[in-house]
């Protein structure tokens, strides 16, 4: 599979992006209307964008087209940094761009996780103890990878405070980078970096990272997952101990031949249902995780 962006120069403000995505185009709504309204009414297009963001950050620079920089770029992202450092976390990109809001120039700042699919972060996946996260009791080795996106992100602000100081924020994640995601627009808020209504947090393939049931309050979070994806119920809901996700899930049945590929989480958005709770881990779940986990062993890294 891979993304294609066009050649078009992207301008930060409303308009359409063209996008060829497995072998065909696809027109995607950008812009500064996407973000003039509450981060907590669901917004269709803002979730088809995000998807990309996330994507690119498969990209090796081999080609023309599997330039990363070139696809932020294309979305008017500037001061673009890439974050690959630790095995243990999930690769991640952060940028900035300068929009017209509602009448305000406004600093949308671009945070991006995706899974890495390599051995050793499959390992902390598997750090299922608890800690606790502003009230909550959250996946250990989930936090972990927010921690260090949290400390990526301050580097980041401190470097170009000379931007606006209004700023909204688009968190979006994929795989494990979407519990990652989820726990920052957790933290952006309660820190006072950010109010609820500029935060807008769409996150895909997201596995469980909280422990206990969901609480009301985080409007703002949209979840999507697929119903045959195995990610997205590890770690399990079980009679020994329940976990779950914040905010909204959205989910919906298998549309390519791998539950757990971008494309089928890029065909899904456009018929997922939003429904209430965790579905029951299954034992075929459990035989397919352990397969995959196999499989990861030897698959040293898609994002080298």
């Amino acid at each position: 599979m891979c993304l294609l962006l066009t050649s078009l120069s992207i301008p930060a403000f409303a308009g359409t992006l063209e996008v060829d995505w497995q072998y065909e185009s696809v027109d995607m709504k950008w812009g500064s209307e996407l973000f003039a309204g509450s981060s907590t009414v669901y917004n269709p297009d803002l979730a088809k964008a995000s998807l990309p963001l996330i994507r690119a950050l498969l990209q090796d620079g081999s080609r023309p087209h599997h330039n990363r920089q070139a696809v932020y770029d294309n979305f008017g992202f500037k001061n673009t940094v890439f974050h690959y450092n630790n095995s243990y976390s999930p690769p991640l990109v952060i940028g900035s761009q300068t929009m017209r809001i509602n009448g305000v120039n406004t600093q949308l700042i671009l945070v991006g996780i995706r899974g890495n699919a390599s051995f050793k972060e499959w390992l902390n996946s598997f750090y299922m103890m608890s800690s606790d996260y502003y009230g909550h009791k959250v996946h250990s080795g989930f936090k972990n990878n927010a921690d260090e996106v949290w400390d990526t992100l301050n580097g980041f602000l401190t470097k170009n405070q000379n931007l606006p100081q209004n700023k909204k924020f688009l968190v979006t994640g994929f795989s494990s980078g979407s519990a990652a995601a989820n726990l920052l627009a957790l933290r952006l808020e309660k820190e006072g970096l950010a109010k609820k209504d500029d935060i807008f947090m769409y996150a895909f393939a997201t596995p469980n990272y909280i422990s206990g049931n969901p609480t009301a309050g985080h409007e703002n979070f949209f979840n999507f997952v697929c119903n045959e994806d195995i990610v997205t119920q590890i770690p399990p809901n079980t009679v020994f101990g329940s976990w779950s996700k914040l905010g909204s899930v959205f989910s919906f049945g298998i549309n390519d031949t791998d539950p757990h590929s971008f494309n089928n989480y890029m065909q899904g958005i456009s018929n997922a249902q939003l429904v209430n709770g965790t579905p029951s881990f299954s034992l075929r779940f459990l035989t397919d995780w352990i397969v995959l986990a196999i499989k990861s062993m030897f698959t040293f890294s898609l994002v080298r």
